[in-house]
């Protein structure tokens, strides 16, 4: 795997000393699962299930292995059956086939920012196999990704290169909720048996860090399956517990992968208590320039070292955290006395949403808040989750100074139904866009093809609204200077994730003192558009 060196982070958990409730909330787990419980056939189903899709991934890869091998390397054939096998798993946060020795270009949607040629890809990694897992490697605009490899040979039998996927880390279950709604109350994880490797995890930032640190107490009943217990160690999270859970080992893509399944043990109120609702954005966004200020007058060591000493801010509420620009917590506040070696920037929200890359986004432009829907436990599908605020400040030196917030008191209902159904109508008008053209698409939108009910956009690159199926007058302008209520960039933020793959941003509207909160789904399509649309969380 090519992990970038990283430093030993203090988990942002204490991010959330800042929102933990207190132990008197959290029930403690038993370890022991007894046989015969439910939680043993909802693994076995899951697993069914999960490795139908994988199936039929691969058996799509394969398909457009055979018609690369007919035709020669046609750019605009492999083209087309790679922006297929995108729409029909959404899931997925690049495809490409690559050929070149030294990976310097490569066939992909969208224009993949990792390049895989075919010397990481040999040809003796598959062994006889048809496909294979590749283990979760460093994606530099991405975070931490895991993929999915079939080779590609040519009529004569010569090794070409080879197909890989890549996940969407936060994605896999978010875009297949439906099929796996039943099992919302579980932690979910997943593990490549020969790397040791995580390869999903609903806490997303665990991804790409081998079983053995993430603190999981496994017991081997036997070869195949066995139980474990596990403490969350989610770096952005509200509330800690402990998860009981079973695993078993099945196949996919021609590799063993351990998949879990565990019962999380947890108590999450109806309402914050009153010492998070008693402190004000101003508070919060006060002892971050204060740091700042600090910063501006000493080195980066001492700022680190004072970060470090400042102990819970107003009663342990929140805290102050330096983050570089790989998602790496540098320096953290508070009693933070977890860590963990990896980078934060495949954590999401309870949403989707990239909740550090926007961190980095935000900061980029100087300062800022960033909306953050934090979820209350580490479960597949969270059924709570509390809009909170981060506000953030670029150092002169380039890192990053920040702290999160709740809003309000509010724990609100998370639903899946709609964002589910909101990535289902981003993927139908991608789809119509590769099949029928850009200018279609862009007529279409405008003319209400896709319904007026829902609000879909067309951008470019440049910030220029080129289609709305709601928002007319606004058709051929520039949309750049578009702003939420706290301040933050719509456009920009949409053109930034569109440039590292696609995905959901979050921001809120304010109408007579009523905050509404928006999931947005960002898509790429081509070169120079991109697609969006939002739903509302209330």
């Amino acid at each position: 795997m090519n992990k970038k060196s990283t430093v030993q982070i203090i988990i942002i958990a204490a991010v959330l000393s800042l929102l933990i409730i207190s132990a008197g909330c959290i029930q403690e787990a038993s370890s022991e699962i007894e046989a015969g419980d439910e939680i043993y056939s909802d693994l076995d189903s899951f697993a069914s299930g999960i490795q139908e899709i994988f199936s039929g991934l691969e058996t799509d890869m394969l398909q457009t292995a055979e018609k690369i091998s007919d035709n020669s390397v046609d750019s605009d054939l492999v083209s087309v059956a790679l922006d297929k096998i995108l729409i029909d798993y959404p899931w997925l946060r690049n495809i490409m086939f690559c050929t070149t020795p030294n990976g310097d270009s490569a066939l992909g949607t969208p224009a993949p920012d990792v390049i895989i040629d075919k010397e990481y890809v040999k040809e003796s990694m598959f062994d006889g196999k048809h496909a294979i897992l590749l283990p979760p490697i460093d994606s530099e605009a991405g975070g931490t990704i895991s993929g999915i490899a079939v080779p590609v040979y040519s009529a004569d039998g010569k090794y070409l290169g080879a197909i890989s996927a890549w996940w969407k880390s936060g994605n896999l279950m978010l875009c297949n909720y439906e099929a796996f709604k039943e099992i919302s109350d579980y932690h979910v994880s997943f593990i490549e048996e020969n790397s040791g490797l995580t390869a999903y995890d609903s806490v997303t930032s665990l991804i790409g860090l081998k079983s053995e640190e993430i603190d999981r107490k496994i017991k081997y009943s036997s070869k195949d399956s066995g139980t474990y217990t596990q403490k969350t160690r989610n770096p952005i999270t509200l509330f800690r517990s402990e998860i009981s859970g079973v695993w078993k080992k099945v196949e996919i893509a021609g590799s063993n992968v351990i998949i879990y399944l565990g019962r999380i043990s947890e108590n999450v109120p109806k309402s914050l208590p009153s010492k998070y609702t008693e402190v004000s954005n101003s508070d919060c966004e006060k002892a971050v320039l204060n740091v700042y200020s600090y910063s501006r007058t000493h080195t980066k060591e001492k700022t680190f070292e004072y970060i470090n000493s400042l102990g819970n801010l107003v009663g342990g509420v929140f805290n102050i955290y330096a983050m570089d620009k790989d998602g790496n917590i540098l320096a953290a506040s508070g009693n933070a006395k977890y860590f963990i070696e990896t980078s934060q920037l495949n954590f999401r929200g309870a949403c989707g949403t990239r909740t550090a890359r926007e961190i980095l986004l935000r900061s980029n432009q100087g300062y800022g808040y960033v909306e953050y829907y934090q979820q209350t436990s580490a479960s597949a599908y969270p059924k709570t989750a509390v809009p909170s605020l981060v506000y953030t400040v670029s150092s002169d030196e380039g890192y990053t100074i920040f702290s999160i917030i709740p809003y309000g008191d509010k724990i609100c209902e998370t639903n899946y139904s709609q964002i589910s159904k909101l990535s289902a109508t981003v993927n139908s008008v991608y789809e119509y866009g590769v099949y029928n053209g850009h200018k279609a698409l862009i007529e279409s939108v405008n003319g209400g093809y896709f319904g007026r009910d829902t609000q879909i956009s067309v951008i470019d690159y440049d910030g220029k609204l080129l289609a709305d199926s709601q928002n007319f007058s606004d058709v051929g302008k520039s949309v750049l200077g578009v702003t939420d209520s706290l301040g933050s960039s719509v456009t920009r933020q949409a053109i930034s994730v569109a440039r590292l793959g696609g995905g959901y941003t979050a921001h809120s509207e304010v109408d007579e003192g009523t905050r509404t909160l928006y999931i947005f789904n960002i898509m790429p399509i081509g070169d120079n558009l991109i697609i969006q649309s939002a739903v509302s969380l209330g």
